[in-house]
């Protein structure tokens, strides 16, 4: 049953399995198509009891063969030089995440964070494994994770998080405030911030409702 599942998804399916078949099959049927009536021509015309008859659909039969490989291996190769050019502006974009100097993170709706940058390792002290093994919110200062898990529910509704302030533990045992802006995109399931690092920030954190009212221009 899981086989005929598998089989039927492969014509709708957005991997490469799914784009050869919706190409290859019609191709192919085209290809049966013109060799039957070259076929049926070849009988109608006597040609199949001399050597021209044959020789033609010979040629025939490796022109579509020819054709078709030519036509596959022209989308299999502009396919490879879009792909090297994807990977190439994502290596770019990880180098400037890597040098950045501010707090770089991708997390989860699930409160675990996915991906950091270097800079986390420099400022808190934690290690990339030890800041992804378990929900953030635990290095979060113990009377900041209450509005912390507010605004990331917030963040996964939709919302956009700007001026946002806690605490984060360093490892040597003290404490980091920082300052963030957090974006979600609700369909990936994912959350993106930053934060730039302070070296020294006394100013207290102030819950939504007791910030400014901002302009709608």
């Amino acid at each position: 049953m899981r086989w005929r599942r598998a089989e039927t998804n492969l014509w709708t399916s957005d991997g490469p399995g799914g784009s050869v078949m919706r190409r290859l099959l019609p191709t192919a049927i085209i290809a049966l198509m013109v060799l039957g009536f070259l076929s049926w021509q070849g009988v109608q015309q006597e040609l199949y009891g001399s050597r021209f008859g044959l020789r033609l659909l010979t040629v025939a039969a490796i022109g579509l063969i020819g054709g078709l490989l030519w036509y596959f291996a022209r989308w299999l190769d502009r396919n490879e030089a879009v792909r090297r050019e994807v990977e190439a502006k994502l290596l770019r974009s990880s180098r400037y995440f890597d040098l950045s100097r501010d707090l770089v993170c991708t997390a989860g709706f699930d409160g675990v964070l996915k991906q950091l940058n270097p800079a986390w390792t420099l400022t808190l002290g934690w290690s990339d494994a030890e800041l992804r093994s378990r929900p953030f919110v635990e290095f979060v200062h113990p009377d900041d994770r209450e509005m912390t898990e507010r605004e990331s529910a917030g963040l996964a509704r939709g919302d956009v998080t700007v001026d946002f302030v806690n605490r984060y533990a360093t490892k040597d045992g003290g404490w980091r405030w920082i300052d963030w802006k957090a974006i979600a995109i609700v369909q990936e399931g994912l959350i993106y911030a930053s934060s730039p690092i302070e070296k020294k920030s006394k100013r207290p954190w102030k819950p939504a409702s007791a910030r400014p009212a901002r302009s709608s221009r």
